[in-house]
């Protein structure tokens, strides 16, 4: 002896799907007359797409770039401009791929520009910083 099986488990027959779709038909028509009551839709305003804003050209600096070797964000520079660096010394941290990255000076001499500040994102071979 079977059981019988729950009643949304059978089969649908034909006459069901026949009732859907008749309630399917009234819900769209009412929607239909409901929208028709109302005040017609509007025509999107076309927004206008600004391109990315470029940072301003700069003038070729002389001096040892350092670059960003990978995208990330700045977490710290543990120099400010006008400090004097050696060698090996630590310019700068950056965070790339969770990990803490120092960037150490690849030369000796004074730091004349820091072109970005803690918290902010930079692409690749960005100039972080230069020594003269």
């Amino acid at each position: 002896e079977l059981e019988e099986p729950p009643p949304e488990t059978k089969p649908k027959t034909l006459e069901d799907i026949k009732k859907e779709d008749e309630v399917i038909a009234k819900a769209k028509a009412s929607m239909k007359a409901g929208a028709a009551a109302t005040e017609p839709p509007q025509p999107p305003v076309p927004v206008k797409e600004t391109p990315p804003a470029e940072p301003p050209p700069k003038a070729e600096t002389e001096g040892t770039k350092v670059l960003a070797p990978m995208p990330g964000l700045i977490i710290r520079y543990d120099v400010k401009v006008g400090d004097e660096v050696k060698e090996g010394d630590n310019i700068v941290v950056l965070e790339a791929m969770k990990m803490a990255i120092d960037l150490p000076a690849t030369v000796s001499g004074r730091i004349t520009e820091i072109n970005f500040k803690a918290g902010d994102n930079v692409a690749r071979d960005d100039v972080l910083a230069v020594i003269v």
